[in-house]
């Protein structure tokens, strides 16, 4: 689960970096931060959920009967926020923006677990090792 992490996130910072560029660069900053905004929330979403997997497995290895839950009230407030800033701040970031940018990080997500699936698969039936 570590390299979905270090993916993710080198992805998440280029992506970031580059609208920042654009920011910079092109007449519209309500939509560029809006879907900067968009975007790091999906991220966060995403990297919570990630942690929260990994202390839930690491749980149930030690097996523990304690039961360990994905925080999903959190994310759900971390949308909240960014929609109570937008709602706030109308002409700095753009709604529709916003929630075309959300599922993002979802989506880039299941890409990157297909795309390493596809390559470990592949890298197995030749017989090479796949992390070296």
């Amino acid at each position: 689960m570590a390299w979905s992490y270090r993916v993710m996130l080198v992805i998440y910072v280029c992506l970031l970096l580059f609208t920042s560029l654009l920011w910079i660069a092109l007449p519209i900053k309500s939509l560029l931060a809006g879907f900067a905004l968009g975007m790091s929330i999906s991220f966060y979403n995403i990297l919570q959920i990630i942690l929260r997997t990994q202390i839930a497995s690491k749980e149930v290895l030690k097996g523990s009967r304690k039961r360990r839950g994905l925080n999903s009230f959190t994310r759900y407030l971390a949308v909240a926020f960014g929609v109570l800033l937008i709602y706030r701040y109308p002409t700095w970031f753009d709604f529709r923006v916003f929630v075309f940018s959300l599922p993002i990080g979802y989506v880039l997500l299941v890409l990157i677990n297909i795309y390493y699936g596809r390559r470990e698969r592949q890298s197995l039936e030749r017989g090479d090792k796949f992390w070296k």
